[in-house]
């Protein structure tokens, strides 16, 4: 069972709500504070994107993490939610390396 999406199938998504609310890759650079140099490497491809930066993306644009990461809603999202800011990045470093895991296997 597929919990968490890949680093294309996140990226996929923040580009279809970008483009759904009529945010530019200038102002998407602007609320995430990263490069647009650096979103537009994201969005072709050429720039893995890292899934730790999920929780600025889902803030800049307004939707949930959880959502924007495939997990269920739920349990999960509920009880994400009620992590801090340190323990919400320890959770996605951790899915990150259980996916890193999962896709050597």
């Amino acid at each position: 069972m597929k919990i968490v999406r890949t680093s294309e199938e996140v990226i996929d998504s923040i580009v279809k709500i970008r483009t759904r609310k009529a945010i530019s890759l200038s102002e998407l650079a602007r609320r995430t504070g990263i490069a647009k140099s650096t979103l537009s490497r994201y969005e072709s491809g050429s720039r893995t994107f890292p899934l730790n930066k999920a929780e600025t993306f889902a803030v800049a644009l307004d939707v949930d993490v959880g959502n924007l990461l495939g997990l269920p809603n739920g349990e999960i999202a509920s009880l994400y939610g009620q992590l801090s800011s340190e323990n919400k990045r320890k959770v996605i470093v951790y899915v990150q390396n259980l996916v890193k895991r999962q896709q050597k296997s």
